[in-house]
C-alpha cells in the first residue's frame, strides 16, 4: 500500500507542476474490509477477518471551480497552487518514461545488496 500512496502523490505533484492554476484538496481516510472464508467440510464455522485500510484521496480542483463549489480554504489538507513561474506544460517526467535522465540516474546511482557487498570485499 504504501508503494500505491508514494505514486498518487508523485503523479499529482507532476500534473500540478504541468497543468496552470490546479489547487490540491488532500483528505485521509480509513475502509473496513471483511472478508469471509466458508468452510469446505462440514460442521466447520466460517471465518471472517477484518481488515483497515488507510487511504489518501488527492483531488486537483481549478481556481475558478474552487469559487464555485465553495471549498473551504481553511481545512487541513488544502494546498496552495503552484506559483505560475513554476509551472511549465512541457516539463519533462522523472524516471524511466524519459530514457535520457533514466541513463543519468543510472550512471550515477548504482545500488548493491548488503550481502553482495560484503562478498565482494
Amino acid at each position: 500500500m504504501g508503494e500505491a500512496i508514494y505514486k498518487v502523490i508523485t503523479i499529482a505533484e507532476i500534473v500540478k507542476y504541468r497543468v496552470p492554476g490546479l489547487h490540491q484538496i488532500n483528505e485521509i481516510s480509513r475502509h473496513e474490509f471483511r472478508d469471509t472464508y466458508y468452510p469446505l467440510e462440514e460442521g466447520l464455522d466460517k471465518l471472517v477477518f477484518k481488515r483497515r485500510v488507510a487511504t489518501l484521496t488527492i483531488t486537483l480542483i481549478k481556481q475558478d471551480q474552487l469559487e464555485k463549489e465553495k471549498v473551504d480554504t481553511e481545512f487541513f489538507g488544502f494546498q496552495e497552487m503552484v506559483p505560475q513561474h513554476e509551472v511549465d506544460p512541457k516539463l519533462e517526467l522523472p524516471g524511466p518514461q524519459n530514457k535520457r535522465y533514466f541513463s543519468q540516474a543510472q550512471q550515477k546511482f548504482t545500488w548493491k545488496h548488503p550481502i553482495q557487498q560484503k562478498s565482494d570485499q
